[in-house]
């Protein structure tokens, strides 16, 4: 189980930007708060925190015309379970 503690926006490319459409991205800090699962004997423990890279915004025109893309319901909607 694991927290999402911070997230940042990864910018669009400059093609995106120039050609007036893109996609803009979120990079999301993500806390371990409980591992669920583990081999007896694994050479590495599970992680502390790890970065996942998760859906942000679509533009269309401007760069600051970003209707939300993030889902409200279903699977995978709520980066705190996500994973």
């Amino acid at each position: 189980m694991a927290t999402a503690v911070s997230e940042k926006e990864v910018p669009p490319t400059q093609s995106e930007i120039d050609r007036g459409e893109g996609l803009i991205g979120r990079s999301v800090e993500m806390r371990v708060d409980q591992v669920l699962w583990s081999r007896e004997g694994a050479e590495h423990p599970a992680p502390q925190t790890y970065t996942r890279q998760s859906t942000g915004w679509v533009f269309d025109g401007e760069v600051a015309n970003r209707p939300s893309t993030r889902c409200t319901s279903g699977p995978g909607s709520n980066p705190a379970t996500a994973m």
